[in-house]
């Protein structure tokens, strides 16, 4: 049985998913199509065997709600259905098609018309759409339930039996579109963290994602671009946490800087991204995968983060929009999809910190031909142990934190690492459970670290990457070290959002000159942050009790580090504004709260679950 859709794309799709749900219902295998707005067609459906329907010329049943789609009313072999308040009555039928008039334009009653033709049962349709619809008020609900019910009665009436019989199934089979397939995968792979932009949270496969988030144990953060985006998973998953970043609203070219970033760092990010033609450098290291249909959306999207982790490259799931939009009954979602995790050591485990930086290259070839080469899996799924508590823990020296040479280094960098230093020593942490994100350095060619764990990121993209690596791991200390007017030029919209937030996290910028080229300190206060301070140049004393306090404060913690060499400082320093006793991003957040640490979470028994969760939803 084939079915030609038009009208307006939002009622054509969802008359499309309620006949799907009603196959669905009675185990019949199906399939939505959008297809370019040609002639007026919007949607495709084909339902039973569809590869004999489509042997035979035109449809079985055409949906005309414009006088584009009534011209082809005469290619129907069976049904024509039309609104007789915008059309007249179609003519040029083929011989023993039908034409009938629908009482209203709305996709339960052009749903309730097709259900007819496809001689399902009633009682069938009203189980499936009262799943479809169980999001609305039940006396909403009921309304298009009865809509439906008396299209399909109106049709047998007038139409008498139907001439299609599509045979039920022996069980009940899932109604998926590729968005929710691709949500789906990734839950199944193990997902447990998701960076989408603002503009991308009510749609697509992160509108299925957060709708699943508090139960699934799925931490998700807003992101102000696409860029942002894939640093909060770049950072996610250097913490350790399986992270994605749905870009599908979006463009990937927007992110090609931090898709290069998470390449020559070999950070497993998983993103997905439309297909929209734009493609990266060959040079780059890259796991690309293009599903087809709404299966393998959901295979691919699991496998992107097997490859992710067993190559360490990011992962580039490509889909159009007609593939987000096609919907599918399957018999089900297999459940014995692999989990592979691989063995590297990540911040908060034991064992020597080390700082993430470009690979060669060499090493990028030989990365990139091993990818080709499609390598066994990694062995083992790894665990990040909590952090000790303060009592447990061995207070080390500031010496033991810093690197061979920091404290005769000249930078505005090195001295607030210094100071960051006695901070942590003094909080009794260790280097294992502390992460520093650097955008650069002022007055080096790269920044020199201390002895924890550390990565080197492009400027201006510090705080996205930190704000990641928190979110898949609340109990890190994390500090994002950045250029001022880099954040102006390209982070501001994410350094607002963390304000806005009252991310936990410890953000120091600096800046040449007497005055920086933006107020930053005054656009935070405005945006919600709840510490913000300027260190003092001569007093270092007085600095090093600033940057404790700065460390120690729950919430968003912004501190302005003027760098000496670029001239005189501003005369106002110290604590410029603080605001106690409100609750950070990372204790609000619904799966933070509830389920814990992402990177803690075992992710054994994922697929099932979500084979499950899967049919109750779908």
């Amino acid at each position: 049985m084939t079915v030609w859709l038009s009208g307006p794309a939002e009622a054509a799709g969802r008359s499309a998913e309620l006949f799907l749900s009603a196959c669905a219902s009675s185990g019949i295998a199906g399939v939505a199509e959008p297809v370019a707005a040609e002639a007026g067609i919007r949607f495709v459906l084909r339902a039973g065997d569809a590869e004999a329907a489509d042997a035979e010329p035109g449809c079985d049943a055409l949906l005309a709600l414009d006088e584009q789609a009534m011209a082809r009313a005469g290619t129907a072999r069976h049904l024509v259905l039309y609104d007789p308040g915008a059309l007249p009555e179609p003519s040029g039928l083929a011989h023993g098609a039908a034409a009938l008039a629908l009482p209203a334009s709305d996709p339960e009653t052009i749903a309730g018309a097709l259900a007819w033709l496809a001689d399902l049962e009633l009682e069938s349709l009203a189980e499936a759409w009262g799943r479809r619809l169980r999001g609305e008020t039940t006396e909403s609900a009921a309304g298009k339930i009865q809509a439906a019910r008396r299209a399909c009665e109106q049709a047998q009436a007038k139409l008498g039996a139907s001439p299609i019989r599509l045979p039920p199934g022996g069980k009940r089979y899932l109604n998926v579109s590729g968005a929710q397939a691709l949500a789906w995968g990734a839950l199944a792979a193990g997902c447990t963290c998701l960076a989408v932009p603002r503009s991308g949270r009510t749609q697509g496969p992160a509108a299925a994602l957060l709708a699943l988030a508090a139960r699934v144990g799925l931490a998700a953060h807003p992101a102000s671009d696409e860029a942002s985006a894939l640093g909060l998973a770049a950072g996610a998953a250097l913490a350790g946490a399986r992270a994605l970043a749905d870009l599908t609203s979006g463009s990937l070219a927007a992110a090609g800087e931090m898709l290069r970033f998470c390449a020559e760092t070999g950070l497993p990010a998983v993103v997905l991204a439309p297909d929209d033609g734009w493609s990266w450098p060959e040079d780059l290291p890259v796991a690309r995968l293009r599903p087809a249909d709404v299966r393998e959306a959901f295979l691919m999207a699991a496998q992107a983060f097997n490859l992710a982790e067993r190559h360490g490259v990011p992962a580039v799931v490509r889909v159009g929009a007609a593939l987000l939009e096609r919907r599918e009954s399957l018999p089900g979602l297999p459940e014995d999809v692999r989990i592979e995790r691989d063995s590297r050591a990540v911040p908060g485990q034991d064992g020597a910190p080390r700082v993430i930086a470009a690979m060669s290259p060499e090493l990028l070839a030989r990365k990139k031909a091993a990818l080709a080469r499609q390598s066994p899996p990694a062995s083992g799924l790894f665990c990040v142990p909590c952090p000790a508590t303060l009592e447990e823990r061995e207070l080390l020296p500031p010496a033991d934190f810093l690197a061979d040479g920091l404290a005769e280094v000249p930078c505005a960098f090195a001295q607030a690492l210094r100071l960051c230093a006695w901070a942590w020593s003094g909080q009794g942490l260790q280097p294992k459970d502390i992460l520093v994100v650097a955008g650069g350095s002022c007055c080096l060619p790269e920044p020199v670290f201390p002895k924890t764990y550390g990565v080197r990121v492009p400027p201006g993209r510090a705080l996205a990457v930190a704000a990641g690596a928190k979110l898949a791991n609340p109990a890190l200390t994390v500090t994002a070290w950045d250029d001022a007017e880099a954040v102006y030029r390209r982070g501001l919209a994410q350094l607002l959002d963390s304000a806005r937030l009252n991310s936990d996290l410890l953000v120091l910028l600096w800046s040449r000159g007497p005055e920086p080229p933006i107020d930053l300190l005054g656009l935070a206060r405005q945006a919600g942050a709840t510490f913000l301070a300027r260190l003092p140049s001569a007093d270092e004393e007085a600095a090093a009790d600033l940057v404790a306090q700065a460390l120690s404060h729950k919430g968003f913690s912004l501190v302005q580090c003027p760098c000496a060499a670029g001239g005189p400082v501003a005369a106002e320093s110290g604590i410029l504004h603080e605001l106690t006793g409100q609750p950070a991003f990372e204790e609000t957040e619904p799966c933070l709260a509830a389920q814990g640490a992402p990177v803690g979470m075992a992710l054994d028994l994922r697929p099932r679950l979500c084979a499950r969760w899967a049919e109750e939803l779908a």
